[in-house]
């Protein structure tokens, strides 16, 4: 995770998203700390969000030049992200 706080706080935002999968809600709280405090904008997904707001997170994410990090969990990812974001 620390690759990635580092490579992010010296990208511009024209730079390529991070996508940060995780097994575990408790590990994306860690990550999600790390992110914050170094003011490090992030999206994140898991499961106990519905499939509108994951959705509408996804489009987001894939449009945002300022939030180039998702955080998701396993369970939500394995649904494939493919299926989140076609009409």
């Amino acid at each position: 995770m620390f690759q990635v706080v580092t490579k992010q706080k010296g990208l511009n935002s024209y730079a390529a998203n991070s996508i940060v999968f995780s097994f575990w809600k408790k590990s994306l709280d860690l990550i999600s700390a790390m992110l914050e405090e170094e003011n490090i904008p992030y999206y994140r997904i898991d499961g106990s969000l519905r499939i509108t707001q994951r959705r509408e997170i996804l489009t987001n994410f894939q449009l945002s030049r300022g939030v180039s990090v998702l955080l998701m969990t396993l369970g939500t990812g394995a649904v494939g992200y493919a299926s989140y974001t076609e009409d």
